[in-house]
């Protein structure tokens, strides 16, 4: 069992410009280490970092309870909140890294760096998005579940640049709530196979994906990312650490098990 939590940074220990130059990271990761020492003081768990998604800028910390057998898990997430700093300052195609090459007097944009600020300042809305799509779905958890273990079957769940479980429970509510592919009344496994369905299009990420509807700054997420999903906040693209080869293996992977569903009942999942 793994529990995520959300640790919120007090706004006061960061500066008005602390999204410039890893900035932000650097008071971020001294943040943790400091947690991470308070926490390792206790004997009733153990703990220790890792990097999500394999980026050294985003460390988290895991304290593991119980014996063999019955081990937990909660993984602390730092987040800060949503005006931090200014949204704009992060879009995709502002400059905050002076160490990039500069173009005729300017420095290149740094939309990744920006985004790896925006995707800890956005995170409780993401929650609430989800919250508010389970509600409408009872079912909706158990799609996601079913998702998951689909992916993990097909080796796609793991990858820095490939499926995770955030991408997927964003996914299936944004298909309830905006895209209509999947409905409140569907059981999960109905969810599922819908939700493949629209993935074995080859073009249902062609245009971007949209949780509150096409933003005027449209045209700068699609120059700066191969993939864009933007979340309910606008300033988060879910897909900006996708691949297009890893998003290219899903569509090809919902392919092949949308045709063997096709020829299977609905007990295939029981």
């Amino acid at each position: 069992a793994v529990v995520d939590v959300a640790v919120e940074m007090p706004r006061s220990f960061f500066h008005e410009k602390d999204y410039l130059d890893h900035r932000y990271h650097f008071k971020r990761a001294l943040y943790l280490e400091t947690l991470h020492s308070k926490l390792s003081k206790s004997s009733e768990w153990s703990v220790d970092m890792n990097d999500q998604y394999a980026d050294p800028r985003k460390p988290y910390i895991s304290l593991h309870f119980g014996e063999k057998g019955d081990r937990k898990t909660i993984r602390l997430f730092a987040t800060v909140d949503a005006e931090t700093f200014a949204s704009v300052r992060l879009l995709p195609d502002r400059a905050n890294l002076r160490s990039l090459e500069s173009k005729s007097g300017e420095r290149r944009p740094s939309p990744h760096y920006n985004q790896s600020i925006a995707e800890d300042m956005y995170g409780e809305l993401h929650a609430q998005y989800f919250a508010a799509a389970s509600k409408k779905a009872a079912n909706l958890t158990g799609a996601v579940v079913l998702f998951k273990r689909w992916a993990q079957g097909r080796r796609l769940l793991g990858a820095p640049d490939g499926v995770n479980g955030f991408f997927i429970s964003m996914l299936l509510a944004y298909m309830l709530e905006q895209g209509g592919q999947i409905s409140s009344n569907m059981d999960a496994s109905q969810m599922l196979r819908a939700a493949l369905g629209a993935l074995a299009k080859p073009n249902f990420f062609k245009k971007g994906l949209y949780c509150n509807g096409k933003p005027a700054e449209a045209n700068a997420w699609q120059r700066a990312f191969s993939q864009v999903f933007l979340g309910p906040c606008g300033h988060v693209n879910i897909m900006s650490r996708m691949s297009e080869s890893a998003v290219k293996e899903l569509i090809h992977e919902a392919s092949v098990s949308t045709e063997e569903l096709k020829k299977s009942s609905s007990s295939v999942f029981g």
